[in-house]
């Protein structure tokens, strides 16, 4: 199912603008499938450097068919074991890219620390990615920062959300139940985290 994104766009109840970057968003069976019709695109077309970014794990699980669906794709496949959005693991995904010679478009496979490094090399090179979700374990695909732990503090840096999001449901529904259990978490916390914003400008101002 594409989902409408002008549904999206309506204004908001609290008063603020909130600015939508993503172009499109397909939830589906096979949604990945569509994924070398979106990179023929006329914006796209010119992209010769295309670099995938994902760890061994998410390789297999829906990278081996990014490699088959777009032959020209250059593939960064950092260690899954104690990967993390922090300076490390950036570092891994840097050096994979600076291997190919650079990118000028990025496909983040994986779930959200793939996606947090890989929104951070996209904004710091100005380029366009397209997400390739493989759980359902956060509420982030679509943000436009990227949550680090930087020289061991927790910091969010500026970066860019995808243009593109293929949420390929037989791909999510292979994912270990902890991870859609923490997907969901996360959506309940942001309720949480504003009633409790709430409560501390009543108590404290």
């Amino acid at each position: 199912m594409k989902m409408d994104i002008s549904q999206l766009m309506k204004p908001c109840s609290c008063g603020q603008t909130h600015p939508i970057f993503v172009k499109e968003l397909v939830i589906e069976s096979g949604a990945i499938a569509r994924l070398p019709e979106v990179l023929s695109r006329q914006e796209y077309r010119d992209r010769k450097q295309i670099v995938m970014i994902c760890d061994t794990n998410t390789f297999e699980v829906a990278g081996r068919q990014v490699e088959t669906l777009v032959p020209k794709v250059k593939s960064v496949i950092m260690p899954s074991e104690d990967l993390h959005a922090n300076e490390h693991g950036v570092a891994l995904a840097q050096n994979g890219i600076d291997r190919w010679g650079g990118a000028d478009l990025m496909i983040a496979v994986g779930s959200g620390t793939v996606h947090d490094i890989t929104r951070f090399h996209a904004y710091q090179m100005d380029i366009p990615f397209t997400s390739v979700p493989t759980a359902a374990s956060v509420d982030g695909f679509v943000s436009t920062v990227a949550a680090m732990t930087w020289k061991g503090c927790k910091k969010s840096f500026t970066a860019v959300s995808p243009e593109v999001v293929l949420a390929d449901t037989e791909i999510f529904k292979t994912a270990p139940l902890r991870l859609t259990a923490s997907g969901v978490s996360d959506l309940l916390g942001k309720y949480t985290a504003l009633a409790d914003w709430k409560i501390s400008h009543l108590v404290d101002g």
